[in-house]
């Protein structure tokens, strides 16, 4: 079951955020920031949603700066009001590091498999990186791998996301070659079965349900590319620990196991 923990004062979004993620999801109100911090104290979530608003008592930019400093595996959303001046709260909050926005009027069917797959991404792309930061990795071989995980929501075509990251396919993959990656398919494989592991970690998530919301044509598909890759079920992955597992199993890929076994100790 995930934790999601939203400072709203809205009441008619108070009621949607509740229809949509009750009962399968633990879903925490607060209505200051002082509530905020006491509940993230109390049991972390993966998902934050903050209203940007007066009447929550606190600047919302300068509150998102803070969660994602004190809790950088924690995707954060932004509720705001459609108003004149709403580009520069977006940009504000942009800059603040919002993950996500939902405005009034616009985003009032609240998607939770949307947002919490999401969450997984931007979860997953942090804690990934932060770890293979402390190995040295090339910028550039982090960047990749971000772009990855963040489109990890869909299947990935290569050939359309090259340009995005300003290069051709071919030297793409020329670049992985002589940084000693795996291939792009493969990365980007890696990459969605990174994020599945981290949904499967939530016990009420089905295979089924995890395979649709990442829009992979099956559960079987999700299984055999699991298996292709890691060697593994989705059953065993979760008896062998889940994503942390699978993060330890990426990291000595991209890494060599000399490597990791030295970030593990330090």
């Amino acid at each position: 079951m995930s934790d999601v923990t939203a400072l709203i004062v809205d009441r008619n979004f108070q009621e949607r955020l509740r229809t949509a993620f009750a009962p399968q999801h633990r879903l925490r109100l607060v209505r200051d920031a002082g509530q905020l911090w006491a509940a993230l104290r109390e049991r972390p979530a993966i998902l934050v949603i903050i209203e940007a608003s007066p009447h929550i008592g606190a600047d919302a930019p300068a509150l998102v700066r803070a969660v994602r400093a004190r809790f950088p595996g924690v995707t954060v959303a932004a509720f705001c009001h459609a108003r004149s001046g709403l580009s520069g709260e977006v940009l504000d909050l942009a800059r603040a590091g919002v993950h996500d926005l939902l405005v009034k009027g616009i985003d009032d069917q609240v998607n939770p498999a949307h947002l919490l797959a999401h969450a997984a991404r931007r979860g997953t792309a942090d804690d990934i990186l932060a770890h293979w930061t402390r190995l040295h990795a090339p910028k550039r071989a982090r960047d990749i791998v971000r772009y990855f995980l963040e489109a990890a929501g869909h299947p990935i075509r290569v050939a359309a996301l090259a340009p995005s990251l300003g290069t051709s396919p071919r030297a793409l993959r020329k670049y992985l070659q002589r940084a000693d990656l795996p291939n792009a398919q493969a990365l980007a494989a890696w990459c969605r079965l990174l994020v599945v592991a981290r949904l499967l970690d939530d016990p009420t998530n089905t295979v089924e349900r995890v395979a649709h919301d990442l829009e992979f044509s099956s559960a079987n598909a999700l299984r055999n590319m699991l298996k292709r890759y890691a060697g593994i079920s989705p059953t065993a992955l979760r008896d062998r620990g889940g994503y942390a597992y699978l993060r330890d199993v990426f990291v000595a890929q991209v890494s060599g196991s000399r490597a990791l076994g030295a970030a593990r100790d330090g």
